[in-house]
C-alpha cells in the first residue's frame, strides 16, 4: 500500500512558547526548530491515511516529541482496522516547513512487519 499526502499543520502557539523560553534563557542551548508531541504528529498522518485510503487506521509515532526538521523522516507504526495483526512502517517526511505550519507525505511499507 502507497499512500502519499501533504498536509498543512499550524503550530503557532508551540512557536510563540519556544520564543518565549528564549528570552528568558540565561544559558544552555534551545532548538531552533519548533516540534510537536508524538502523539498529534501520528494523529496528522492518520488523519492523512485514512482519507486516502478510505480505512480506519491506527498510528503510533513513539512517545518523544518530534523536531519538525526540512526533509526529516520520522517512522510510524501503522496498524489497519481490517488486519489488526498486521502491522506496517510508515515513513513520514516532514517538508515546507514555514510559519509554523509544515508539510507531511506518507509512504507506507508494502509488507508487513515481521
Amino acid at each position: 500500500m502507497r499512500i502519499i499526502n501533504s498536509n498543512r499543520i499550524v503550530l503557532t502557539a508551540l512557536l510563540a512558547a519556544s520564543a518565549a523560553l528564549g528570552l528568558t534563557a540565561c544559558s544552555g542551548s534551545i532548538s531552533v526548530n519548533p516540534s510537536v508531541s508524538s502523539a498529534d504528529f501520528a494523529k496528522n498522518v492518520k488523519t492523512s491515511l485514512d482519507k486516502q485510503s478510505g480505512l480506519s487506521t491506527t498510528v503510533d509515532c513513539g512517545s518523544k516529541d518530534i523536531d519538525l526538521t526540512e526533509s526529516a523522516v520520522v517512522h510510524c507504526d501503522v496498524v489497519g482496522a481490517d488486519s489488526p495483526d498486521q502491522h506496517y512502517d510508515a515513513a513520514v517526511t516532514v517538508s515546507g516547513i514555514k510559519g509554523g505550519a509544515y508539510d507531511i507525505a506518507v509512504k507506507v511499507s508494502d509488507q508487513p512487519k515481521p
